[in-house]
């Protein structure tokens, strides 16, 4: 199930405080990013890219 974040204020990957204030949901989000640069928490979100995926582990506690 992806989670449903359609608009702008909850689709800001590259602003985590912006997507969590304004009701961004947990899970696999629907918004593709193309081509480009950009600065997104990988402490937040978990980039998966055809190469690999870039992230931090969780602790125990938190998976």
């Amino acid at each position: 199930m992806l989670a449903s974040n359609e608009t702008d204020d909850i689709s800001d990957f590259q602003d985590a405080r912006r997507f969590l204030v304004n009701g961004g949901r947990k899970g696999p989000q629907r918004k593709i990013l193309r081509e480009g640069t950009y600065a997104i928490n990988t402490t937040q979100f978990a980039i998966v890219t055809d190469e690999r995926v870039y992230g931090h582990a969780l602790s125990l506690q938190e998976q």
